[in-house]
């Protein structure tokens, strides 16, 4: 039982590190993106293509 717990609680660290990559790695697009492009129709549908990505890399 304390195996299983073990996995577990290892499973839920990697997503929560996971999660914060993705988070830094949108963060980082989303200035890239500000500094470079000044129209906002494309910023938001680029920004939310990315948070996309984001869901499914894990």
């Amino acid at each position: 039982m304390s195996l299983l717990r073990n996995i577990t609680s290892n499973i839920y660290e990697v997503r929560y590190i996971n999660s914060n990559i993705n988070n830094s790695f949108n963060n980082n697009i989303d200035q890239t993106i500000r500094n470079k492009i000044s129209t906002s129709g494309s910023d938001t549908s680029y920004r939310s293509r990315c948070r996309w990505i984001g869901l499914y890399v894990f």
